[in-house]
């Protein structure tokens, strides 16, 4: 008896072993994972087939949601996206929207590492300050969507300042793609190209007809109403009756050219980074 007892303690000592070894090992797999979906190390297939349709399901759908529900109606054109995730202005849905972006923004964040790792052949500094700049962008919007919803205040300027830091690190990451294409297409004649050409003329097309736009009607604005020039001023008063002028549009308009970038840049970035940057160094 004595015998038996001690068998079935050495059998359940044995039993408690692997459960804690099965553990540590979910544990080291998980954390494993995690680190290469924060790093970028996720195939091109993951990111077109799970990552970006992911992201578009979570935000446009539960933003569609909430619009749909939102009282009085919504209209796009004219009201800014933060009125759909605001307590005060949309209090039934808000939550819908606000979860949704979130989400998005974490399905998105290999985003980032995987574009700085396929810049890096061409250019290390500006393959990492593009990933950083994208990495910061998801980061300042999702505490823009934190902050929106944990202050008590239908206007949060700390809301709009992590909202506008996030368009405005995008926008550097983009300026860092066209200048690393830029580079691999005017460099060395002898020297071996990276990037197609359809992949800078989609990177220059996307950054700069936009920046190009906004400049246009801020120069407007300055010459118009600031300095009183009256052919600007007229001409600007013609487009405050359009939806160009509101900046719900260009919200909207941001969103989709942001989605579209990313699409557009993982379709045409080579699949392979250790391949390309060996192929580089030999050309």
């Amino acid at each position: 008896m004595a015998e038996f007892n001690g068998s079935d303690g050495g059998a359940s000592e044995f039993d408690a072993v692997r459960r804690e070894n099965n553990s540590s090992s979910t544990r080291f797999l998980f954390s494993q994972a995690c680190r290469a979906h924060l790093s970028g190390e996720v195939s091109k297939s993951t990111m077109l087939t799970r990552f970006i349709p992911m992201a578009m399901v979570y935000s446009l759908g539960a933003l569609a949601v909430a619009a749909y529900n939102f009282p009085g109606g919504y209209n796009w054109r004219t009201q800014v996206i933060s009125r759909l995730t605001s307590r005060f202005e949309n209090p039934q849905f808000y939550l819908v929207g606000s979860i949704g972006i979130m989400s998005a923004l974490l399905v998105s964040l290999p985003f980032g590492g995987y574009i700085s790792q396929r810049l890096e052949s061409c250019s290390g500094w500006l393959g990492g300050l593009a990933g950083r700049s994208f990495n910061l962008s998801l980061g300042s919007t999702l505490l823009s969507m934190t902050t929106q919803l944990l202050v008590m205040s239908p206007r949060s300027k700390v809301h709009n300042f992590f909202a506008y830091a996030g368009v405005g690190f995008f926008v550097i990451g983009m300026i860092c793609c066209c200048l690393c294409a830029a580079k691999d297409r005017f460099g060395p004649s002898g020297q071996k190209r990276t990037f197609g050409h359809s992949l800078t003329v989609a990177w220059m097309g996307f950054t700069l007809l936009p920046l190009v736009a906004l400049t246009a009607m801020a120069s407007l604005v300055i010459m118009g109403q600031v300095v009183g020039i009256g052919w600007a001023e007229d001409l600007r008063q013609s487009f405050r009756t359009t939806m160009f002028w509101h900046l719900a549009f260009w919200e909207w308009f941001a969103l989709t050219m942001a989605f579209t970038f990313a699409i557009i840049s993982v379709v045409l970035l080579p699949s392979h980074v250790a391949i390309h940057r060996e192929e580089s160094v030999k050309g």
